[in-house]
C-alpha cells in the first residue's frame, strides 16, 4: 500500500525536486549581481540588527538588507532560501500533496476499490501521509543540499551545518501544512476544496501579526527560522508544536475519513 501511494506522489515529488532545484542553484549564482549594486553607505551598527525572518520591509530596511548581504554571504544563503523562498515554496508543496490525499479518491470514483483491500482505514490514510512527508523531506532537504553543493563550486564559503539545519523548521512547517490540507481532503468534494481550505489556514496564520502584534502563530515566520539563524536557538518548540499538531491533524481526518461512506 505504501509503494502505490508513494508511486502516486512520485510525479509531483519530481515535478517539485525541480522547481526546488531551480530555486536553489539560482540563489548562488545571482549574488555577484547582489554584490554589483550600488548603494548608499549603511552604517555597520544597522546591519547587525537581526531579521525577523519573512516580513514587510520599508525601503530602508531593503537597503539595510541588501548591503548586510553584499557583506555577508553566510547571512545571503539564509536569507533568500530558508528565510524566505523555502518556506514558500515548501508551503505550496506541503497543500498540493495534502489537497488530494482523501478527495481525489472519492473525486476518481477509486475509494470503493481502495476501502475493498484488506487494511484499515488507519493503514490507508497513515501510508497517504507517510508518503507525502517522505516526498517533503526528499525535495526540501536535497534542494538545500544542491544550493549548498552549488554554492561551493563557486567558491563561497559558508556554514554547511548551520544552512542545511535552517531548512528543518521549512519541513516541520510544511508536514504541518500538509497534515492540515489532508484533514481538509478528508471531507471535502474535490481536491480544489481541500487545497483552499489549507491555504486560508496558512494565510489566516501568516496574518495573525496584524491582530495580534506578534508573530507567535505565523507559521512562515517560525518556518524561516531566523532566531536560529541570528542567535543559534533551535527552534525546538515550534518543531514539536508542528508534528504534535499534524498528529492531531491526522486522527482528525482518520474519524472523518472513518465515517465517510465509500461512495
Amino acid at each position: 500500500m505504501f509503494k502505490k501511494e508513494f508511486l502516486e506522489a512520485r510525479g509531483k515529488l519530481i515535478w517539485g525536486l525541480v522547481v526546488f532545484c531551480l530555486l536553489a542553484i539560482g540563489i548562488p549564482l545571482l549574488y555577484p549581481l547582489v554584490v554589483s549594486l550600488t548603494l548608499a553607505p549603511v552604517p555597520s551598527d544597522a546591519l547587525s540588527a537581526p531579521r525577523s525572518g519573512i516580513s514587510v520591509a520599508m525601503p530602508g530596511e531593503i537597503l539595510k538588507e541588501i548591503e548586510r548581504m553584499r557583506r555577508d554571504f553566510d547571512y545571503y544563503l539564509w536569507s533568500q532560501w530558508a528565510g524566505k523562498n523555502l518556506p514558500q515554496a515548501g508551503g505550496v508543496l506541503a497543500i498540493i500533496l495534502g489537497m488530494g490525499a482523501v478527495a481525489s479518491e472519492y473525486k476518481r470514483k477509486t475509494a470503493l476499490f481502495l476501502l475493498a483491500r484488506p487494511l484499515s482505514r488507519a493503514g490507508i490514510l497513515g501510508n497517504k501521509f507517510a508518503a507525502a512527508i517522505i516526498s517533503l523531506a526528499v525535495v526540501i532537504f536535497v534542494s538545500t543540499l544542491v544550493m549548498l553543493t552549488a554554492a561551493r563550486l563557486a567558491g563561497y564559503h559558508f556554514a554547511w551545518g548551520t544552512q542545511l539545519a535552517s531548512a528543518v523548521p521549512s519541513f516541520a512547517g510544511a508536514v504541518l501544512i500538509f497534515a492540515a490540507t489532508a484533514f481538509f481532503s478528508s471531507f471535502s468534494p474535490g481536491a480544489l476544496p481541500a487545497a483552499l481550505g489549507g491555504f486560508s489556514a496558512t494565510v489566516c496564520s501568516v496574518l495573525t501579526p496584524c491582530f495580534l502584534k506578534s508573530n507567535t502563530l505565523n507559521i512562515l515566520f517560525h518556518m524561516a527560522g531566523a532566531r536560529f539563524f541570528q542567535e543559534g536557538v533551535f527552534p525546538w518548540p515550534f518543531i514539536l508544536a508542528s508534528f504534535v499538531l499534524a498528529a492531531v491533524f491526522y486522527f482528525l481526518a482518520l474519524l472523518v475519513f472513518s465515517r465517510r461512506e465509500a461512495l
